[in-house]
């Protein structure tokens, strides 16, 4: 069985009201991706964290904003709010498909999933002409597999963030994430969870760009240590940049 494709590209503008790809797949690969998704969903599922509640059955967003709330009622009340921009379009290729390896040893399941992820986009330019190109990175939003996908590669944030060395046991901060958004809740200010990510000793400016090092730090310079915290054989995983707001 093949990927068919192309991928078709429409604007999406709900969020910034600037232009956001939106990919939608042929028909015969949405039923095709369903299929697949009710294989791999279980799979996955039994790895994922308690942390995540984006696009997973039996989650929901009123869930997650329980656990915040409950855990602002427990003291935790210095809160980073992140958005990871444009994660969708920027997870590589490479590490997401070594993500789906440790799991799935399928061979041809991991062609049909590198097959849609490689799939040319089709766009049409203003004047109605329609033009192809392929995205060397990212998987596509309207994809029927696309959120586990991101929730498989992200999976490596929240087990980073749990790890021995991580912020989960050495500060007792809490993480609640939702697909790409996410919010750290901790009981002290001005504590740094990891470098280039501190909670505000004060009310910080409404909104700043960061980026998530320790997260990349700890799969490349930390190496053996950080892969023994998390798991033997993990993916060299370095997150996007994440568009950040810090409260408190």
């Amino acid at each position: 069985m093949e990927a068919k494709g192309p991928w078709q590209n429409e604007a999406d503008s709900k969020r910034t009201g600037a232009d956001w790809p939106l990919g939608i797949p042929t028909v015969r690969d949405r039923v095709v991706q369903a299929a697949v998704l009710l294989i791999l969903e279980p799979i996955f599922e039994v790895d994922f964290l308690d942390c995540s509640f984006g696009f997973r059955p039996g989650r929901n967003a009123h869930q997650a904003l329980e656990t915040i709330r409950q855990n602002l009622a427990a003291g935790r009340s210095t809160v980073y709010d992140a958005d990871l921009e444009g994660y969708f379009d920027s997870i590589p290729h490479d590490q997401l498909l070594a993500c789906v390896r440790m799991r799935v040893v399928d061979g041809s399941v991991l062609r049909l999933i590198k097959q849609w992820l490689n799939a040319p986009v089709e766009e049409t330019d203003d004047e109605g002409r329609k033009r192809r190109r392929r995205n060397p990175k990212g998987t596509p939003q309207g994809g029927v597999i696309s959120p586990l996908l991101a929730n498989i590669y992200l999976h490596w944030f929240d087990r980073v963030f749990h790890a021995k060395d991580g912020p989960a046991r050495r500060v007792g901060a809490v993480l609640v994430r939702y697909a790409d958004d996410f919010v750290v809740l901790a009981r002290r200010a001005g504590e740094t969870l990891l470098p280039g990510l501190q909670l505000p000793a004060g009310p910080g400016p409404p909104r700043q760009e960061v980026t998530l090092l320790e997260y990349a730090a700890l799969w490349q310079s930390s190496g053996a240590r950080a892969r023994k915290a998390a798991g033997a054989h993990q993916p060299s995983a370095l997150l996007p940049t994440a568009a950040a707001r810090t409260h408190r």
